[in-house]
């Protein structure tokens, strides 16, 4: 990310249904295209007797069918991690660890280092939710090729401030332009439909949170702040003598 570029807030505006709708109905009318198609040419070739367009067409046929899947899984997740759940006074850091012990248990080979700083500055939040939303923030990370993930945790003018910084290769003009948009994606993976920072937003905008895209000299800067709560205040005021 060029560090000329300006600050790119995600959670100050209100949810947008109408494109959520008119994403998620282009996400399911690709696989579901792409299977009509497939069986009207399955149909054609099955009857000419080509037996390897045939076995073309299924493997076709059975990569769509598995998208739909993926998106279906997805959805389910996403509704899931919105749930609200009673919030409580949770250690920042321990709420990142259980979100590094997700992505963890999900990625396949290659693990970053991760290092928490200040992880015992207490947050009064929905853990579950929370959890979900550091998870998305650091797995977008590990799978964009961070070796190193770096994430400090601070007081600052009334709110607790959450640093995460890579190494990876940050956001490009582009993607930051198209990155608060849902189904976005800026890694089209398998498993990955693009709703995961429509999912932080949310879980953040939920627990008086706010998310944004900070210039870096290398890799990306994601800074998350949430308003301080009172024990934040009571031990601030510990801290200053008669």
């Amino acid at each position: 990310m060029d560090v000329g570029q300006k600050p790119v807030s995600l959670s100050n505006s209100t949810f947008d249904l109408s494109a959520f709708v008119r994403g998620l109905t282009h996400e399911i009318a690709n696989p579901l295209n792409a299977i009509s198609m497939n069986c009207d040419l399955l149909r054609l070739v099955a009857d000419r007797g080509d037996m390897e367009r045939v076995r073309e067409a299924v493997a076709r046929l059975l990569a769509s069918s598995a998208r739909g899947a993926v998106l279906t899984r997805s959805l389910q997740a996403f509704g899931t991690a919105l749930r609200r759940n009673p919030a409580e006074l949770i250690p920042a850091g321990s709420l990142l660890e259980g979100a590094i012990r997700a992505v963890a248990i999900k990625q396949e080979g290659r693990i970053p280092r991760f290092q928490i700083d200040g992880g015992d500055v207490p947050l009064h939040a929905d853990r579950a939710a929370l959890e979900n939303a550091f998870a998305a923030l650091l797995r977008n990370a590990v799978e964009a090729g961070s070796d190193s993930i770096e994430i400090r945790v601070r007081e600052e003018g009334g709110r607790v401030v959450v640093d995460i910084c890579d190494d990876g290769p940050g956001f490009s003009e582009y993607d930051l332009a198209k990155i608060d948009t849902p189904f976005y994606s800026t890694r089209r993976a398998p498993g990955n439909v693009g709703l995961g920072l429509t999912l932080v937003r949310e879980v953040l905008r939920a627990n008086r949170g706010l998310l944004r895209i900070l210039p870096a000299q290398k890799g990306a800067h994601v800074e998350i702040s949430f308003l301080a709560t009172e024990a934040n205040a009571s031990r601030a005021d510990s801290m200053v003598g008669p």
